[in-house]
């Protein structure tokens, strides 16, 4: 047991991933060329991904913590027992989102608090391990072990980002017209009006929604049905409200009477963590790049050319 294992391990965890990506990628062409409908939506990758991910995780967390070349079973087993506690914050955490939340599901939301509390207890180790205080100890960590720490916690916050949104996300169809109401994830949508405007190349077909929370006004949301005059295509405009815990989205789909029209609204909590979490792994990677000890000396070899 080591950190090489370890780290051969997660690295055959991602290549499965990729290649589940791949053929949830090339099935539906290679469908497609012999005449064959073949669809694959979120639930073929779900199953997939979600216990990979968590695998992942169960990784990288003990090997972060592993010495090279050899490491003893019960130091680390004793680190890992310390941090069990994640389990039940994670747990009550999962407990609190609305709606029930599935076995996996709190889950990974465990395994992400754990990984995340696995790295801020080695931080604060190596740190006081310089015998000159916590925040003099922070300042000699080396910029690849920092940029680790903070991928890893980006890691955290996209698996959190990802779960919630897959067990938590609402999406109706609706038949509305103007004056109508519908309640979706706690959101109240009142349709308000329908309007006409005249585009610079189409004819729209403009919708005015007032969004509201227990009484008070949140946003106001205008989705369109664009029809272009040149080509005659028609092209729906989405109205999206994006905030950090959630994301409101309203469409308009196909007349359905007199005023009345289709309309899909979504509801997805925290869905803007997946790309948070992506663009602090991306920080993550720059930090550990910039490190000094990464980039050759050109002296000597200006010295060898002259």
């Amino acid at each position: 047991m080591s950190r090489e294992s370890f780290l051969l391990g997660n690295n055959l965890v991602l290549l499965a991933a990729t290649f589940v990506v791949l053929m949830g990628t090339l099935f539906p062409l290679l469908g497609e060329a012999m005449d064959i409908k073949v669809s694959i939506r979120s639930p073929y990758f779900n199953a997939f991904f979600v216990p990979l991910t968590l695998l992942l995780i169960l990784l990288l967390v003990p090997g972060m913590m592993s010495n090279w070349k050899r490491q003893a079973g019960k130091p680390l087993v004793r680190r890992l027992l310390w941090l069990a506690p994640a389990a039940l914050i994670g747990g009550w955490l999962g407990a609190r989102l609305p709606g029930a939340t599935p076995w996996p599901g709190t889950l990974a939301l465990i395994l992400a608090l754990f990984l995340v509390l696995a790295h801020l207890d080695d931080v604060v180790r190596r740190a006081l391990a310089y015998n000159r205080g916590l925040f003099a100890g922070l300042r000699k960590l080396t910029r690849s072990y920092i940029g680790m720490v903070v991928a890893h916690c980006g890691l955290a916050v996209l698996v959190a980002g990802v779960t919630v949104v897959s067990f938590h996300e609402i999406e109706r169809d609706v038949r509305m017209s103007p004056g109508d109401v519908a309640e979706v994830g706690g959101y109240r949508f009142e349709f308000e009006s329908l309007s006409s405007p005249m585009g610079p190349n189409y004819q729209s077909q403009k919708a005015h929604f007032l969004v509201s929370r227990d009484g008070r006004p949140v946003t106001e949301m205008n989705p369109e049905k664009r029809t272009y005059r040149a080509s005659g295509q028609v092209m729906t405009e989405a109205a999206i409200d994006g905030r950090l815990m959630r994301d409101l989205y309203v469409a308009l789909g196909d007349p359905r009477g007199e005023d009345a029209w289709a309309v899909r609204i979504y509801h997805k909590p925290m869905v803007r963590w997946i790309w948070l979490g992506a663009l602090i792994m991306a920080l993550g990677g720059a930090l550990a790049l910039s490190d000094r000890r990464y980039r050759k000396p050109m002296g000597g070899v200006a010295g060898e050319q002259a």
